[in-house]
C-alpha cells in the first residue's frame, strides 16, 4: 500500500492507465506545471493532506472537490511508486533532495 493513498482508492482503470505512464485525469492536466511538481513531491513524501491543499489552492476553476483531489493523488501514487522504498515510504533524502544511504 502506498503512503497517503487510501486502500482501494485507485480503480483498475486508473491503475492500468498509470502503469503505462499516461495520466487520464483532466484535473491533473489542468494544473500548472509548478503545482504538478509540488504535488508529486508531496505524494512521494507521503503528505497527501498537503497535496490536496496544493491542488485545491492552485487557482483551477471550478475549485476541485476533495474526492477529485484524492483520485489524482491515488493516480500519482501509482505512477510514482518506484520512488518509494521497500517499507512503503519515501526514500530518505537530505535538505537538498540527495538520497541518504541507509544506516
Amino acid at each position: 500500500m502506498l503512503p497517503g493513498v487510501a486502500h482501494g482508492a485507485a480503480t483498475a482503470g486508473v491503475v492500468a492507465a498509470a502503469r503505462v505512464g499516461c495520466m487520464t485525469s483532466d484535473l491533473w492536466a489542468s494544473l500548472p506545471a509548478a503545482v504538478r511538481e509540488k504535488v508529486d513531491e508531496l505524494v512521494v513524501q507521503g503528505r497527501s493532506v498537503q497535496a490536496v491543499f496544493a491542488i485545491r489552492s492552485s487557482g483551477v476553476t471550478p475549485r476541485p472537490g476533495l474526492r477529485a483531489c484524492q483520485d489524482v493523488i491515488a493516480e500519482r501514487g501509482v505512477v510514482l511508486a518506484d520512488r518509494f522504498d521497500e517499507r512503503g515510504g519515501p526514500d530518505e533524502a537530505d535538505e537538498a533532495g540527495r538520497p541518504v544511504p541507509p544506516a
